[in-house]
């Protein structure tokens, strides 16, 4: 049985992380609220995360879902909501990877 990898990088208030480090959070690791890094970026809006999360080269974007948390990070915002998860989904899309929910993949 392979053993679930784990990381520390979480959301410590609404929009702010308690930030990514690489040489310490798993980058495919569960946070103890079961979000894999990217979500964990993409809900507070870290595109400098989100970026360096998915240039890792052992990032593996399968079971991710960081559209469905980029929403939650959408609620709340008021106005700026839209602007919030368009910005954070362009990145998703400029990185070229194929995540739930983006470039005609099902949506969870």
């Amino acid at each position: 049985m392979q053993q679930v990898k784990t990381n520390q990088y979480e959301l410590i208030s609404f929009n702010e992380t308690n930030g990514w480090d690489d040489q310490v959070d798993d980058v495919n690791g569960l946070n103890l609220f079961k979000m894999h890094p990217i979500e964990v970026a993409a809900q507070a809006g870290d595109l400098d995360a989100l970026q360096r999360i998915i240039k890792h080269p052992n990032f593996d974007p399968n079971g991710t879902r960081p559209l469905y948390f980029a929403e939650v990070g959408r609620v709340g915002r008021g106005s700026e909501g839209s602007k919030f998860y368009e910005s954070v989904k362009a990145t998703l899309v400029a990185s070229g990877v194929n995540f739930l929910g983006i470039a005609g993949q099902p949506s969870v």
